[in-house]
């Protein structure tokens, strides 16, 4: 069950493209069950179509109130505060019966399809993914009518988010999230951290990272005239925050001398809210204003493979993320990109320390994460970096060991699983 199928290039998409993949290694044959609302949407298809797709139809709250256009909405409207409760609630139960992805009619359609598919080719396994809500929602009744089925209920975000608060009536939603899981046989996760804030919701919970499609290569780009810090992807106002690093430039700018010819430092963003960042780093109290020698270049958007090579080719890659207490593991897929593309990283979580993502990043050699605290070690680092580039003619070169992130590969996770 995938709404949103064929995969499109955006992360999360390219985390069930990987997992799709290795399922076909080891099926005689895969099916999704998909709507056809999506179809139209200005949406770039990252992946041919591999696999059977069954087209269902359907149509929910955002198909009528936007038709089949996109709806994007970007970083600013979700941080109002009309925009989180109103967000709120569509994602909660029972208001998700009506607003959820395809609407009810997408419900029924998707289980009268996928019951003649189950029953006509001998099918074995499930395998649904949140969010939307509707696929674990059809893969339950199905489970439900067809007891012999295999059912892996996919995570990629945590359906009760402490730190996000983004469901009203969070004690009721974890109900829902048991009942509605309850018959599935295992549940992927996509961090330590993650499995244990789901808690007791479900007895057999397991991690898959995103996972690497590639591991990484040693780098040495192209001598540039920029010293660049790149970042990719959505920002989220009020739980990253790039105030450290602000306090690293303005620190490391403080050392260039007047009218010398000191080479410029570039912050590089590739996604569509570049006026967050510009309002994050910007203005008269942002650190670009304070530091002379740096300027922000923004790509609203550009294609997966051009991205990927971009970020092989900055001299490092910037990674923001959060913590707070007993919480971690916020492993976005934008950090397998940064993995495989094999540039140092740098990690700032806006908390305390993160040792997940810490043993995944400095366990490889690829890069330091710095949490709350570490101002200070993070200013030493990124000077020592930058003066290491122009001492070897504006290049960093830079070795990752890949032996380390081997686990981490989609085929090396999904070697083992479940069966009768």
């Amino acid at each position: 069950m995938h709404y949103f199928a064929p995969p499109v290039a955006v992360v999360s998409s390219r985390r069930l493209s990987g997992i799709y993949r290795e399922l076909a290694i080891r099926a005689d044959s895969i099916d999704i069950i998909t709507s056809n609302n999506h179809r139209h949407r200005n949406l770039e298809e990252a992946y041919s179509h591999e696999f059977p797709l069954h087209f269902v139809e359907g149509e929910g709250l955002r198909e009528k109130l936007f038709g089949t256009r996109e709806a994007s909405v970007n970083s600013q409207q979700k941080a109002s505060r009309g925009f989180r409760l109103l967000n709120r609630w569509r994602q909660s139960f029972p208001v998700l019966l009506l607003t959820d992805e395809g609407g009810p009619a997408y419900y029924r359609n998707a289980v009268r399809k996928a019951s003649r598919i189950i029953e006509s080719r001998g099918i074995t396994h499930l395998f649904s993914s949140y969010r939307p809500w509707v696929d674990h929602r059809i893969a339950r009744a199905l489970k439900k009518r067809y007891p012999h089925l295999i059912w892996i209920a996919d995570f990629r975000d945590l359906p009760v988010d402490r730190v996000r608060r983004d469901v009203a009536l969070p004690t009721l939603q974890k109900w829902w999230v048991k009942r509605i899981i309850q018959r599935a046989d295992e549940v992927w996760l996509v961090s330590e951290g993650q499995r244990k804030q789901f808690g007791t919701l479900h007895p057999n919970p397991r991690v898959v990272y995103n996972g690497l499609f590639s591991l990484p290569k040693p780098s040495e780009p192209e001598p540039g005239k920029t010293f660049t810090i790149g970042y990719t992807g959505s920002l989220y106002p009020g739980l990253q925050s790039v105030e450290m690093l602000g306090g690293a430039l303005e620190q490391l700018v403080s050392n260039f001398e007047e009218g010398t010819n000191t080479p410029e430092i570039s912050l590089q963003y590739i996604g569509k809210e570049g006026a967050v960042l510009k309002d994050w780093v910007g203005g008269d109290f942002g650190f670009l204003y304070k530091c002379k020698y740096t300027y922000l270049c923004i790509y609203k958007y550009m294609n997966l493979q051009k991205t990927h090579h971009l970020q092989s080719t900055h001299t490092l890659n910037l990674l923001l993320t959060w913590s707070a207490p007993n919480y971690h593991g916020v492993l976005t897929a934008k950090l397998f990109d940064y993995l495989a593309a094999g540039r140092p990283i740098m990690a700032i979580v806006n908390g305390p320390d993160d040792p997940e993502l810490r043993r995944i990043i400095e366990g490889s050699g690829a890069g330091r994460v710095f949490c709350r605290g570490q101002e200070h070690e993070l200013a030493d680092w990124l000077q020592e970096l930058y003066f290491s580039w122009r001492e070897n003619g504006n290049r960093l070169p830079w070795r990752t060991e890949a032996k380390h992130l081997a686990s981490l590969a989609m085929a090396e996770q999904l070697k083992d699983l479940p069966s009768r």
